[in-house]
């Protein structure tokens, strides 16, 4: 049976984080005597993990409600959890849920959903969030977001997180549901999840859901502004595609994009050009412009992508130019300049610009970091 081991250091960063809470968060555990029989007791770490943040919270400010199957069968009747889904850790009424242990990688965003709870401040941006309120004002139905996540998965935080501040600023509306593949295999194969995150969305009364993308939650909002506008009737021509083609020497970009667009039957290949630098502090602009100079060559479906980095309290820097300031000042540089800063908000931003029918079309999505 696995236990989780937290040295003083950790705790000291846990208990740190925690300190910033400012209103009670109330979250239910469920679990049984055996864990659902489960060959491996998550059960146990997931309520020492529980335990422990309770402990390090400010007093009052984190309240865990038990519930174990053999004795309070009704309260899993009324949440509606499923015995053998234990470990199962749901935010007040189950707006938010986590099916399996929130171990591993996704003990950050964890922790990070529980401040940003107490404090109401989710970093999403304004205009997501009055979309998101009167989503909740308006919508006659609520839609599931359902995250698959492994322990060892470094993105899948990101994704969960996003997931569950949806949630909580459309009231409900939208109900986060981290699901961790290897506790609930049968979830992970209903869906052919092969890589994580896998976000799926699926409707209140639809039995099955959509696998929506794949990916790095950063980019994949862009790809996902992509494949929304392929579909649309201007460009219903475009689904019978096959293949796009990417400048870019990365290499780990390349599975990226490719790791998002094939479960939509959409290969994707290098595009054996040289991309042009664009020297614009814009990453919209230099997308748009390097697609303008290589459309004419290479034709539809080639693809220009770039990002950038925006520090609020550096004026916007180093915004594209982030990969060369991480190679030469690196991450202790960046941090030198922010040094005093209280406010250390900034935006990560991505432009995708596509060739079609002679003309460039440019996909923007952004996160924000508070």
């Amino acid at each position: 049976m696995p236990h989780i081991e937290v040295d003083e250091e950790t705790k000291d960063i846990i208990k740190e984080m925690l300190s910033q809470m400012e209103n009670p968060v109330e979250i239910n555990f469920f679990t049984s005597g055996n864990c659902a029989g489960r060959e491996t007791n998550w059960c146990v770490p997931t309520e020492e993990l529980l335990d422990l943040l309770t402990q390090l919270a400010p007093p009052g400010k984190l309240k865990v409600n038990k519930y174990s199957f053999e004795k309070d069968a009704e309260a899993f009747k009324k949440f509606g959890v499923e015995p053998q889904r234990v470990p199962s850790v749901y935010f007040g009424d189950g707006f938010i849920k986590y099916l399996g242990a929130p171990m591993g990688e996704e003990v950050r965003a964890f922790i990070e959903t529980v401040v940003r709870l107490s404090t109401g401040k989710t970093g999403l941006r304004q205009k997501t969030r009055t979309e998101l309120a009167t989503l909740a004002q308006n919508a006659p139905k609520r839609v599931y977001v359902l995250t698959v996540v492994t322990p060892s998965c470094p993105y899948c935080p990101y994704a969960a997180l996003l997931a569950n501040m949806f949630a909580y600023e459309s009231r409900g509306k939208v109900v986060s549901m981290v699901v961790e593949a290897y506790e609930n295999p049968d979830i992970a194969d209903m869906y052919g999840v092969t890589g994580v995150p896998t976000v799926i969305l699926r409707a209140e009364d639809a039995a099955v859901g959509d696998v929506e993308f794949v990916g790095v939650p950063q980019n994949t909002i862009c790809w996902r502004g992509l494949k929304t506008t392929w579909a649309s009737p201007n460009v219903r021509s475009f689904l019978a595609v096959k293949k796009i083609r990417v400048a870019t020497g990365n290499p780990h970009k390349l599975a990226e994009i490719s790791a998002i667009l094939t479960p939509y039957g959409i290969a994707v290949e290098r595009l054996e050009a040289e991309k042009v630098e664009v020297q614009d502090d814009d990453v919209v602009a230099v997308a748009r412009k390097a697609a303008e100079l290589l459309c004419p060559r290479y034709g539809d479906y080639a693809v220009v992508e770039d990002t950038g980095l925006y520090i609020d309290a550096l004026g916007g820097f180093p915004g594209p130019y982030a990969e060369y300031v991480y190679r030469t000042v690196g991450l202790r540089g960046v941090l030198k300049l922010l040094e005093g800063v209280a406010d250390r908000s900034a935006v990560f931003r991505c432009a995708v610009a596509l060739c079609l029918g002679g003309e460039v079309r440019v996909f923007v999505g952004e996160t924000r970091a508070v």
